[in-house]
């Protein structure tokens, strides 16, 4: 009833229901990446296999990724920041920085219904792999600068709608 602002049908109810299960679903996600990545890092330090440490990466990228959206975007937020504190911590070279991309973006191109241990089975070094190497690659797209990071996560696609929805939104308030 537009008069009395009254909802006979109730369709307020579903649709504010549907905006709070798709936000425990992001929230869902971005938790669940986030262990994915605490849980990998820890099997690496207690495996201590010195080289496999690309596997690894792929892997945490992977899982995050199966998650949806939000664990994708988690999965390269959190590989940027990790990159970021080594060249702090540890003093990482630009090489080993790019090394480093290519496996965790490596992880996050796994398909739908193919396993994180299949995918990446190029890197595990236990069982015949090879670490990710920059001669191996034609070009190197990794994000160089926080904008690069931050255009990344929106495909050109993705990126092009958004502005024409603002455009046709802005339209009417002139």
């Amino acid at each position: 009833d537009s008069v009395n602002f009254v909802d006979l049908w109730g369709l307020e109810t579903i649709s504010a229901l549907k905006v709070s299960l798709k936000i425990a679903d992001a929230e869902y996600q971005v938790v669940g990446a986030t262990y994915d990545f605490v849980s990998q890092y820890n099997t690496m330090k207690k495996e201590n296999i010195i080289g496999n440490d690309h596997y690894n990466h792929a892997m945490a990228n992977s899982r995050a990724k199966k998650r949806g959206k939000f664990g994708r975007a988690t999965a390269q937020f959190l590989s940027f920041v990790r990159e970021a504190t080594d060249v702090i911590r540890k003093g990482d070279s630009d090489k080993d920085i790019r090394e480093d991309n290519i496996a965790n973006r490596y992880g996050r191109d796994i398909k739908p219904g193919e396993s994180p241990e299949e995918h990446n089975a190029i890197f595990d070094t236990r069982k015949g792999g090879r670490r990710a190497d920059l001669s191996n690659i034609a070009s190197d797209d990794s994000p160089k600068t926080i904008r690069d990071f931050l255009n990344s996560f929106f495909t050109r696609d993705e990126y092009l709608n958004k502005n024409e929805k603002n455009k046709e939104k802005n339209k009417w308030k002139k």
